[in-house]
């Protein structure tokens, strides 16, 4: 099977990815970024190469994108380092919106651990289906299994944590209706996480500590 290559780089992801890795290594960032950002477009993540990518975007005075960055890192493993790192670059830049239910806590856990689930959902139903067979339930108890197995699988593949997204610039306006003629809610300041509700055209409606309003997609970075 021919191996894939990056547009522009010539190279295999995982040449890409060992050629970004030792960039960085060697403290070039901005070049090492510019390689990670090739791999994350074509859907390759990593734990390591968000928080390499969050790392050099810090320290290029870009806390939006940083924010951004460990927020993916933090979807694939909740670790509560990640989360804390987040909630204090926020703090120093006074962005809002990293206050967290019990339930987004439990959603993000269960999402990142999502086909382990599934997993165990399918090996319960064959244990199930085994013990039916076993006992000699008949008809009616291999139904009812499938029936749960099929709801749960429904619900399993079908689950989706809240959406969210990160104000990229300071003063980004919250409008009253999707126009920019229309009147102003307030303003967010960059590296804000808010609630994504929904998308009108090129205006995304959200959910802050300004109410629900409509932000300009362009001003910001959905998750």
């Amino acid at each position: 099977m021919a191996r894939t290559t990056l547009p522009g780089l010539g190279l295999s992801p995982e040449a890409a990815l060992k050629q970004a890795d030792s960039l960085f290594a060697e403290k070039k960032y901005t070049q090492s970024v510019e390689v990670y950002r090739q791999l994350l477009a074509r859907g390759y993540r990593s734990v390591p190469m968000l928080l390499r990518m969050a790392y050099v975007e810090e320290g290029l005075q870009h806390p939006a994108y940083a924010l951004y960055y460990l927020h993916q890192a933090y979807a694939i493993f909740p670790d509560e380092r990640v989360w804390q790192k987040m909630v204090t670059l926020a703090a120093r830049l006074h962005a809002t919106g990293y206050d967290r239910t019990i339930f987004e806590i439990a959603c993000a856990r269960y999402a990142a651990a999502r086909h382990f689930w599934i997993a165990t959902n399918l090996v319960l139903a064959a244990l199930l289906t085994g013990l039916v067979l076993f006992y000699r339930k008949g008809a009616k108890g291999l139904a009812a299994v499938q029936v749960v197995t099929i709801a749960l699988l429904l619900v399993q593949l079908n689950f989706s944590c809240m959406h969210h997204a990160i104000v990229v610039n300071d003063n980004t306006p919250v409008m009253r209706a999707p126009s920019a003629a229309g009147s102003v809610e307030g303003s967010l300041t960059g590296g804000s996480r808010v609630h994504v509700l929904g998308q009108e055209d090129v205006w995304i409606r959200i959910r802050s500590t300004t109410g629900v309003g409509y932000v300009r997609k362009a001003n910001l970075l959905l998750l």
